[in-house]
C-alpha cells in the first residue's frame, strides 16, 4: 500500500465541510486539553457533533491484521447525498489536474510534512478497516482528521473500536509507531441522516502525536476557489 499525492488540482471545494470541520474541532479540542479521558466532557446531547470513547487493545494490531484490513466504504455514493453551497468542479470552476502535474509518489515519508499523513486501522462490528488521516494542529496536539464513516458504521450505528493512527505507514511497517485513540467524534447530521456533506472525524489520541511528528494547519473561512491544491492518500 503506497504513500501517493497528487498536485495543482484547481477549482472549488465544498465549503459547508469548513463549518462541520470547525464544530468537530472545537469538540474535539476541548474534549482532550491532555491525554486524561476524566477531563472529557461528552458532547451535548442533541449537539452538532457526537462521539464515543475507544478502548484499545495494545496487542490487537499485528502486521498481520494491518494488512488484511480492507477499507471502509461510505454508506452511498457521494453523489447521490452531497448537499453542498459550492460543490467540487461546479459549473465554471475549471477544477482539473495540471497537464504538468499528476500522480507522484513522496519521496520521504518520514520526514515532515509528508508523516503526519498515515493510515487510521479500527475494528467494527466484527470486522477490520482501514482509513487514511492526517494530524491536525490542535490546542490538544492530538487530534487526527479522518472520514466520519471511519469513525461511525451507518449500518450497524456502532462507532469504531480498537481504533489506532499509523503515521508514515507502509506495507505494514509502523516506522514512527502506532499511536492509540482515547475518543472519536462526527457530526451529529451524519450519524443520524449518513449525510455525506458531514462526512467528517476527528481521532483524539492518547498521547500527544503534533509535539513529535509535527501537524497540518486548518484555515477557516477562506474562499476556495481559485486556489491549488496537493491531495495526499492511499488509492
Amino acid at each position: 500500500m503506497e504513500f501517493f499525492g497528487r498536485g495543482s488540482v484547481a477549482g472549488s471545494l465544498p465549503v459547508k465541510l469548513v463549518a462541520v470541520a470547525l464544530a468537530i474541532a472545537a469538540a474535539a479540542l476541548a474534549a482532550s486539553p491532555s491525554a486524561s479521558l476524566a477531563a472529557r466532557p461528552d458532547p451535548a446531547p442533541g449537539g452538532p457533533v457526537t462521539g464515543a470513547d475507544v478502548d484499545v487493545d495494545a496487542g490487537y494490531w499485528t502486521t498481520q491484521r494491518m494488512l488484511g484490513a480492507v477499507p471502509v466504504e461510505p454508506p452511498s455514493e457521494p453523489e447521490s447525498s452531497f448537499d453542498l453551497e459550492a460543490p467540487l468542479a461546479a459549473a465554471g470552476s475549471g477544477a482539473a489536474v495540471g497537464a504538468a502535474d499528476g500522480d507522484f509518489v513522496p519521496s520521504d515519508t518520514e520526514a515532515f510534512p509528508l508523516r503526519v499523513h498515515g493510515k487510521v486501522f479500527l475494528r467494527i462490528d466484527g470486522h477490520d478497516y482501514v482509513c487514511s488521516g492526517t494530524v491536525v494542529h490542535s490546542k490538544g496536539e492530538n487530534v487526527v482528521f479522518t472520514a466520519g464513516h471511519c469513525v461511525f458504521d451507518e449500518a450497524s450505528g456502532l462507532y469504531a473500536e480498537e481504533l489506532i493512527f499509523v503515521p508514515a505507514y507502509r506495507n505494514g511497517t509502523t516506522p514512527l509507531g502506532i499511536w492509540p485513540a482515547s475518543a472519536v467524534f462526527t457530526p451529529s447530521r451524519f450519524v443520524e441522516k449518513g449525510d455525506l456533506s458531514h462526512d467528517i472525524g476527528a481521532v483524539v489520541l492518547e498521547q500527544k502525536i503534533q509535539r513529535d511528528l509535527g501537524a497540518r494547519r486548518i484555515a477557516f473561512g477562506l474562499d476556495p476557489r481559485g486556489r491549488s491544491y496537493t491531495i495526499y492518500g492511499y488509492p
